[in-house]
């Protein structure tokens, strides 16, 4: 069985699949309860964003002060749904956003980037790319902290990817000789995505010095949401 990735299941929300597409996602999420929970997920996510960003009304006669507000508002809404998103809906929820401010700007000829008042950052801060070295990969995040999450992914090389994204400020990615260190504090608020080869035996992760947990690829899953949010 194969399960459509979270960019598939991104496509067939928003509408952007073939019809042969839709129609083999729907007869897959009918049958797997996995996929089917991953996809009410991403749907509430992308809902809670739509909402704020359709709330917005875009007419160039109401006040400026009034768009800002609404800007504002939306782009609290974005920061919220990207503590918790994979990348490609992080990927969909800055590109409403950034429409959003071309749509307040537009009639102003202004500049069509989304200024730092609105709060809203790059998706991505840093990154590191390498080969592991072992067949068991150990994933150390060293601390739990306000808000964010740390997602897991199989990918199809034999490279590993790590990237911090989101507001990620005074976090490091440290590559270690058998897995990746995660240096983070109580007070960080970004969100980290690791994808992984195929090929590893074995998966841990441990968080903020807990005993590691060896992450279940049974059923062929390729991908974990790990809520980094302290206890």
């Amino acid at each position: 069985m194969t399960h459509p990735d979270e960019g598939a299941l991104l496509r067939y929300l928003d509408g952007q699949l073939l019809a042969s597409e839709i129609e083999n996602v729907q007869e897959h999420l009918s049958t797997c309860i996995t996929c089917a929970a991953r996809n009410e997920e991403i749907r509430r996510t992308l809902s809670r964003v739509t909402v704020a960003l359709r709330e917005m009304d875009t007419d160039p006669r109401r006040s400026r002060t009034r768009d800002i507000r609404w800007l504002a508002a939306a782009a609290a809404v974005v920061l919220l749904a990207l503590a918790s998103s994979v990348a490609p809906v992080r990927a969909w929820i800055l590109n409403r956003t950034q429409a959003l401010w071309e749509a307040v700007v537009a009639s102003e000829g202004a500049t069509t980037t989304i200024p730092d008042t609105a709060h809203v950052v790059e998706p991505t801060t840093a990154s590191v790319s390498f080969v592991p070295t072992t067949d068991v990969f150990i994933l150390e995040v060293t601390a739990r902290q306000v808000v964010g999450s740390l997602t897991v992914e199989i990918g199809d090389n034999d490279t590993a990817t790590a990237t911090i994204a989101g507001n990620g400020q005074n976090e490091e990615l440290v590559v270690l000789p058998n897995g990746l260190r995660i240096v983070n504090a109580p007070g960080s608020v970004a969100t980290y995505v690791v994808q992984l080869p195929a090929g590893l035996s074995q998966i841990e992760v441990a968080l903020a010095g807990e005993p590691p947990a060896v992450l279940d690829r049974s059923g062929g899953r390729r991908e974990w949401v790990i809520p980094l949010a302290g206890r």
